[in-house]
């Protein structure tokens, strides 16, 4: 309650979250460190439920998925049921009163019970729309969303039909592992079954407790995916609707902006956006293909470039990966770090990892997490790794050797392999990118590149940029080349033909 008196005397900020409570009180809020009261939320969620928790976020779900597919398709030959579940307006209908009740029982009591009372059941929303300001009115359902406990407490509000489910079923194990029947993550739930009988008593407790605590399932938005036919009613459609791009532009790429402030943007904001889900899957070289090509055009469209440039140049040029090798830090990156959890995909991952180890020495292992990330090492000289994966070293150590590898090979594939480029044993070119605008501007096809946007200060004497825009270059002379001696030839012809008509 103390905080509640100081942050009632403190200046409202305009920059407030949807229930109107000042910036500072939020701090304050946010800050505060429920361990200091020898009570962890997260000791009371089961560790099939992920999000809004430390080290757990939705890779952790996909690796499990991924695995227990595996074993129970290509191990035991058996068939899966995935039931997808999405809950209607989560936070928004999480019940006060039952919210309270489930923190009580888990011990958050005294003080800090009655701060998370009052700012569950007392906060106030207020509308505005332009100069009109409505009247505010008092938040009865929800967890109040902008605070950072939001997220921990909507866990543990749904967190009970996990235990309902494991008090009923069988226990099962796979790789000596309990095998889970439902994750969840955030509003989504996903219960995986073996025959159809146990996946409909799961759905009845799901929707028994739904009744009970005031919260219902979106019919829309779940869906059942199966690895077998299932007879069932097949929807017919007599049209099909055109899928159209209703995309809008907004103008940061190809706009107003310098060079290297879009390239910031497309690194931040863009790529995060194709890179999404790399982290657990490797593609195939189709998807790769058309990842790369988007990457291309938009990397063309900041430079100025033509889209028919090499791609190699133009990555070479900008240092940025292609999506298969992105594709592989991130996996191979999330594949170690799986290795050093001890959570629930941590000790699946490991457990995998021991069988195909046992296994991809003597027979054709069918594609896995495991052998995807044995797959990379493979490739890219790392194979000590697969046998003592280096769990001793910290995150960020991890990831530079990866990086350092995967980079270092792809740079060399793009400059070596591609079309038009060829790696130069010796005699590099002995002025600096600044001294050859030409050269710049060969590759740009347009004077609206600089060459001092591609200046980056990482580059050594012989570097794969040098190399490139050398070769360009050379390619450039050697075209010039060939268009005169096509016109030449083009004039020999033409007085050839002239002569032919002449008469004797």
């Amino acid at each position: 309650m103390e905080v509640l008196d100081i942050g009632m005397h403190m200046p409202n900020n305009k920059a407030t979250f949807l229930d109107g409570l000042p910036n500072e009180l939020n701090k304050i809020i946010a800050a505060f460190d429920i361990g200091q009261n020898n009570i962890e939320l997260e000791q009371n969620i089961c560790e099939e439920q992920g999000g809004f928790m430390r080290n757990k976020g939705v890779d952790d779900n996909i690796v499990i998925i991924r695995i227990v597919s595996y074993y129970m398709k290509i191990i035991k030959n058996n068939d899966m049921i995935f039931t997808l579940l999405d809950i209607n307006k989560a936070f928004d209908s999480v019940w006060h009163d039952g919210l309270m009740h489930k923190l009580y029982n888990v011990g958050i009591k005294g003080k800090l019970f009655q701060m998370i009372h009052s700012m569950i059941t007392q906060s106030n929303l207020m509308v505005t729309q332009g100069d009109w300001v409505f009247k505010p009115f008092q938040i009865k359902v929800c967890t109040v969303q902008g605070y950072s406990l939001s997220g921990p407490l909507f866990n543990m509000y749904i967190n009970d039909p996990i235990n309902d489910i494991n008090n009923e079923r069988t226990e099962s194990t796979i790789y000596q592992e309990k095998m889970p029947t439902c994750l969840l993550y955030a509003d989504d739930i996903i219960i995986m079954t073996v025959k159809m009988e146990d996946n409909n008593m799961i759905l009845n407790l799901v929707q028994s407790y739904c009744n009970k605590w005031k919260i219902s399932i979106n019919t829309s938005k779940s869906y059942i995916a199966a690895s077998k036919n299932i007879q069932s009613n097949k929807k017919k459609l007599d049209k099909v609707k055109t899928i159209t791009n209703q995309s809008v532009t907004l103008g940061i790429i190809e706009g107003n902006l310098d060079t290297n402030t879009q390239m910031k943007f497309y690194k931040a904001a863009i790529r995060p956006v194709l890179e999404y889900g790399l982290m657990t899957l490797l593609l195939r070289k189709t998807m790769v293909a058309k990842m790369d090509s988007t990457q291309h055009q938009i990397i063309s469209k900041i430079l100025g470039t033509y889209v028919t440039s090499y791609k190699a140049t133009v990555r070479v040029l900008t240092v940025i990966p292609p999506i298969q090798a992105k594709n592989k830090i991130l996996l191979l990156s999330c594949w170690l770090e799986m290795m050093n959890k001890q959570s629930l995909a941590g000790r699946l991952t490991r457990a995998e990892h021991i069988s195909i180890k046992e296994l991809w020495m003597h027979t054709l292992v069918h594609s896995s997490f495991n052998v995807e990330a044995l797959k990379i090492l493979h490739e890219h000289g790392m194979l000590q790794h697969w046998q003592n994966p280096p769990t001793y070293l910290s995150k960020e150590q991890r990831k530079i050797i990866v990086r350092t590898n995967i980079c270092r090979d792809s740079y060399e594939k793009d400059h070596k392999h591609s079309k038009g480029m060829k790696t130069l044993t010796s005699n590099g070119l002995s002025r600096n990118m600044e001294q050859e605008p030409e050269t710049i501007q060969i590759i740009s096809s347009c004077n609206k590149c600089e060459p001092k946007k591609f200046k980056t200060g990482k580059f050594k004497k012989n570097s794969p940029v040098k190399h490139v825009l050398y070769r360009c270059k050379t390619l450039m002379k050697e075209r010039m080349m060939v268009i005169d001696e096509q016109q030449r030839n083009n004039q020999t012809a033409t007085i050839q033909r002239i002569l032919l008509v002449l008469p004797d």
